[in-house]
């Protein structure tokens, strides 16, 4: 099954049209066969596509598994009895402990990179330090193909 890692700014405007992206995005890629789903937890457009996510697998493909990946262990109390009660999308994360505390959202990035087939971002690449543009350009390293949203706003 092909996997598809979504990351992007952690401050976006909430719209409509990003939203409709994700959904046209997930009905075109499960048909070519993408059946999971990587998405962070720390910004605007993370809370969007985990939110399209779980509209469409309640409403359309109930088989698609969705993976919120965790940067840091801090969240993880509170909710995560929520979402395992819900079991709409999983948690997981990656072998952060041993990683500076400030690096951790850098670390899963790449790691979410490493772990997919294809890469969706919302990610101004003019934008100066940023560590959504150091993940595409991290992936364009490792040679993923990728969907930067953003530039579909230009």
């Amino acid at each position: 099954m092909k996997r598809i890692a979504f990351f992007g700014h952690r401050f976006i405007a909430e719209s409509e049209e990003v939203r409709k992206l994700i959904k046209n995005l997930l009905i075109e890629k499960t048909k070519q066969g993408y059946g999971e789903i990587l998405v962070g937890n720390h910004g605007d457009f993370d809370k969007i596509v985990l939110s399209e996510c779980i509209k469409y697998k309640q409403e359309v493909d109930e088989s698609l598994e969705v993976t919120l990946v965790l940067s840091t262990l801090s969240c993880l109390g509170k909710t995560k009895e929520i979402w395992e009660q819900e079991k709409l999308y999983q948690t997981i994360t990656y072998e952060i402990e041993s990683v500076y505390y400030k690096n951790r959202i850098i670390f899963t990035n790449k790691k979410m990179v490493d772990n997919c087939d294809l890469v969706v971002c919302y990610v101004n690449m003019n934008r100066g330090v940023s560590g959504a543009k150091r993940a595409v350009n991290y992936a364009k390293k490792q040679k993923k193909k990728i969907i930067n949203l953003f530039n579909m706003f230009l």
